[in-house]
């Protein structure tokens, strides 16, 4: 009851939910996330190696079908010069036929390769070229492709935010700092901006008084757009996501010119989450268990919230919690 009563007073630190970011893992970092950054990145076969990588993620028929990229025990005499060709042949025999993106990947891929192998006739073919790798994810779904950069975007924000509140609990100041975003929807002087916050202004020592608390401060979303207005670059949430971007070796231009043709403006979100209308009652005739009811805004994951309840770490890309 009194964690309820916190973490319903105080709120919590918005993060994006692992449903975000699909069930598997790849060492730390999520699958969905490393093909988003692999594509910003430029390195489409990077790309298409994690997407075509056995994982837990996948049901286990699309598993077992992709193991034959390591183990193909048919030979296909026809294109037995061509190991990658023989390979990916054996793999389509055995991907389902609900398994659609991975389908089209698989067979556009072999198109593009066999077109460079009758131009080149001395390539063996042992692996895929950049460029069909490039060709093969354009002819993938927009909403697919779009999907591994919110991932990614998602991923950065998490990191950001987690960053960014330890930070600042570290300092022992106050939360709000100048040169923060604040999400000011009933201020006069806010900068409209296109974003999921009605209105964006910087903490300054003009307006510093109004007394902004925590839940009133914005972190960019990753963004070509965002990123490049000089409030956010200039801010501490802005400068935090410059840093980690540039870990990764990504520039936030590439929001806008990738190899997949998806741009991301970028927005900004809420760094805390308030649940609003929560109710709390016990389960009849069920030992401890409880009926947890309540509102979130738009775009805050229920099990974000659940997590600081539970304190279960459930959450992709932090490890702070809201204190």
């Amino acid at each position: 009851k009194k964690q309820i009563d916190f973490s319903s007073s105080r709120g919590f630190i918005n993060y994006f939910g692992p449903q975000r970011f699909g069930t598997s893992m790849l060492s730390d970092v999520p699958w969905n996330v490393q093909i988003g950054r692999a594509i910003l990145r430029g390195t489409a076969i990077e790309a298409v190696k994690v997407i075509l990588t056995a994982n837990d993620g996948y049901p286990p028929r699309i598993s077992a079908a992709l193991s034959h990229f390591s183990s193909s025990e048919k030979v296909n005499k026809i294109e037995s010069k061509a190991p990658i060709l023989q390979s990916s042949y054996e793999v389509l025999q055995h991907m389902p036929r609900s398994a659609h993106t991975l389908r089209t990947l698989l067979r556009e891929l072999r198109r593009q390769t066999k077109r460079e192998l009758a131009l080149d006739k001395k390539r063996k073919g042992e692996t895929w070229s950049e460029q069909a790798c490039r060709k093969s994810l354009s002819v993938l779904s927009y909403r697919e492709r779009q999907r591994w950069l919110q991932a990614y975007q998602s991923y950065i924000w998490n990191l950001t935010a987690s960053e960014f509140y330890c930070d600042r609990k570290k300092s022992q100041g106050t939360i709000v700092q100048r040169g923060d975003q604040i999400a000011a929807e009933r201020s006069a002087s806010y900068k409209p901006l296109n974003s999921t916050v009605r209105g964006i202004i910087t903490a300054s020592s003009a307006n510093i008084e109004e007394k902004f608390i925590e839940r009133h401060i914005v972190i960019p979303f990753p963004g070509y757009k965002c990123l490049s207005e000089r409030t956010t670059a200039q801010s501490a949430a802005g400068q935090k996501v410059s840093s980690i971007l540039a870990r990764d070796g990504i520039d936030y231009q590439k929001f806008q010119n990738n190899l997949v043709n998806v741009r991301c403006p970028g927005s900004y979100r809420r760094l805390i989450g308030v649940p609003k209308n929560m109710t709390c009652s016990l389960v009849k005739d069920k030992k401890s268990a409880i009926d947890l009811v309540f509102d979130l805004g738009v775009s805050s994951y229920a099990t974000s919230f659940l997590r600081e309840l539970t304190k279960m770490n459930l959450i992709v890309g932090n490890s702070m919690r809201f204190e």
